[in-house]
């Protein structure tokens, strides 16, 4: 049985999965998130604004302690050596990530004008970079005569779990100061 476990987790870990983004803005804002591990054969919603909400159990009131908790001048010190070395992880992880597609389809006004247009040529200046691009899919129109924004965002984002291994081993050994 322990040897199914170990197998089933280290196929999760070593499939590449994707990480979809959908915000839809018209009728009403919609943010849905979506895990798709096993090459998309398994996917799974993880958050979706349009669902209903699930009832919460009433929570029971905590009893207060005594003594209010203090953290200790050794949790201070992972505190202040983890903040230092996060952004070291999160560019080594960034790096292991891959665009799988992007597509933004927006309607843009500010209610004046030249503010749209000022807008709008910040925004257009990276689209027309990408415009090439087969995975990348940027459209946005200009609104002059009102204030607006509506559209769609479609992103989609493809990592192995398995590559953040060596990120996370070197962030936890930055952050516990140990010896090599």
């Amino acid at each position: 049985m322990l040897a199914l476990v170990v197998v089933v987790i280290g196929v999760v870990v070593l499939t590449p999965m994707t990480l979809g983004l959908i915000v839809q803005t018209e009728p009403k804002l919609r943010v849905k998130v979506g895990l798709a591990p096993f090459f998309g054969l398994a996917p799974i919603t993880l958050h979706d604004s349009a669902a209903p909400e699930a009832k919460k159990p009433e929570e029971r009131e905590k009893p207060k302690s005594e003594k209010p908790w203090h953290p200790s001048k050794r949790t201070l010190g992972y505190g202040r050596r983890a903040i230092a070395a996060l952004p070291d992880l999160i560019a080594s992880i960034w790096h292991r990530v891959f665009l799988d597609h992007l597509k933004i389809d927006a309607d843009i006004g500010l209610g004046d004008p030249a503010d749209t247009g000022q807008l709008y040529g910040l925004l257009i200046a990276p689209a027309m970079l990408t415009s090439n691009s087969e995975r990348i899919d940027i459209t946005i129109r200009p609104d002059f005569m009102r204030e607006r924004f509506s559209g769609e965002i479609d992103a989609a984002l493809r990592f192995t779990p398995a590559a953040f291994f060596w990120p996370i081993l070197v962030f936890a050994k930055r952050v516990a100061a140990w010896r090599a």
